[in-house]
């Protein structure tokens, strides 16, 4: 939501945007909000219920100093985006990933500290751990448990990528035909509409990985199945989907870090979506002096429930019984089936009552057949309807 606000605001060079409000009921500090043991809670001080809407983006830290990411908890440099917004607050700088804070870093000055990952499978037994190995051995190491698999993936990876940077293209652009009107049209125009329309198990059956260990390298010893192991492993614990229930193309990207270089922001990833509303209010003081009151663009602590849709006055949000206003566009940033928010619109025949809103679109009857108003509401897209896989972070700390 903080993005999109800097994004809009960035695009609003003649200054007609009234206003942008950020509904998330925690703090944009969601670092200071999170301590071990401690419930979350609103700004009211109230403890906020689980499946509370806000950035996924949040770290946690321990007594001794540690800064432990909880989500988004390492950044490709090739997200241009997120690299942007980092070098646009001079307050901000990047160290290597998993940075545990300064002051952890400066108590362990010194010592060597061990990099790689390793994938364990819950039962006493580590598939794969590179953190002892030097940096050759663990591509080797890869390389002898994956082999021809690693290859197949990796050029896929690479494929994608190429695609993908089209889409920075598009942003720099102004011209009519770059301004599309949904993320079909996005990945069609870049040649990754197919890829997201096959679950990511589909994509790697598509591209010949395997699903287990078998023929050949099944008698040699290390062998290991890149799907089963490294690429579950990553879809869960960056999706908390498994590689059954997502796209392919969200499936991928989990291993398009491999292509690049990693980093974090130093004190917690977090930093940034706060940085993004300081930059976005910034911006709107500076280029709209006679509309730039930083209130304009601004937080507002509160869990919205309810939108109603009304053809004359907009969309009114409500938290619980609560007014929150109305507004011309709202821009959902959570997945539709876990976001707590019920969609009415009212009927046009008496305002008093309400109906379901039809949020997936309606269809043209010149398209395709209608009902007797001439139009039909589609089926919503799986992505907003599948469930996901519970994923729980442990921290464990001397």
């Amino acid at each position: 939501g903080s993005f999109c606000a800097k994004y809009l605001v960035d695009y609003d060079e003649r200054c007609l945007l009234d206003a942008v409000d950020i509904y998330e009921p925690s703090s944009m500090n969601i670092s200071a909000a999170l301590k071990p043991g401690v419930p979350v809670t609103d700004a009211a001080g109230s403890a906020t219920r689980q499946t509370w809407q806000g950035s996924r983006v949040s770290s946690i830290t321990l007594s001794d100093g540690t800064i432990v990411e909880l989500g988004a908890s390492i950044i490709y440099d090739g997200n241009k985006l997120a690299v942007q917004m980092l070098e646009g607050d001079s307050t901000l700088s990047a160290g290597r990933p998993f940075y545990p804070g300064k002051e952890k870093a400066k108590s362990e000055e010194g010592r060597p500290i061990k990099s790689g990952f390793g994938i364990y499978n819950g039962n006493g037994e580590w598939l794969l751990n590179t953190a002892p190995m030097w940096s050759l051995a663990r591509k080797v190491a890869l390389l002898w448990r994956y082999n021809v698999d690693l290859f197949r993936i990796s050029q896929a990876a690479s494929s994608a990528i190429t695609s993908f940077e089209l889409i920075y293209e598009l942003l720099e652009s102004n011209q009519p035909a770059t301004f599309l009107d949904s993320p079909d049209e996005i990945w069609e125009s870049v040649g990754l509409k197919k890829l997201s329309l096959v679950t990511f198990d589909e994509f790697l059956d598509a591209i010949g990985v395997c699903r287990e260990v078998e023929g050949w390298r099944s008698y040699i010893p290390y062998q290991g199945c890149i799907r089963t192991e490294l690429l579950s492993a990553a879809s869960i614990n960056n999706y908390n989907q498994a590689t059954n229930q997502m796209n392919g193309l969200s499936g991928l990207v989990s291993f398009i870090p491999t292509k690049g270089k990693l980093f974090g922001v130093e004190g917690g990833n977090y930093q940034l979506i706060g940085s993004a509303l300081k930059q976005a209010q910034s911006t709107r003081s500076s280029e709209c002096k006679e509309k730039g009151n930083k209130k304009n663009i601004k937080h507002v602590a509160k869990e919205v429930t309810t939108v109603i849709g009304d053809l004359e006055t907009g969309m009114e949000l409500f938290s619980g019984e609560e007014s929150l206003g109305n507004y011309d566009v709202v821009i959902l940033a959570a997945p539709l089936q876990h976001c707590g928010t019920d969609f009415f619109v009212k009927s046009h025949l008496d305002g008093a009552v309400l109906q379901p809103m039809p949020v997936s679109g309606m269809i043209d009857s010149d398209e395709a057949d209608a009902n007797t108003h001439q139009h039909i509401t589609p089926s919503l897209p799986s992505s907003a309807t599948r469930p996901y896989t519970q994923v729980t972070t442990s921290v464990v700390s001397n």
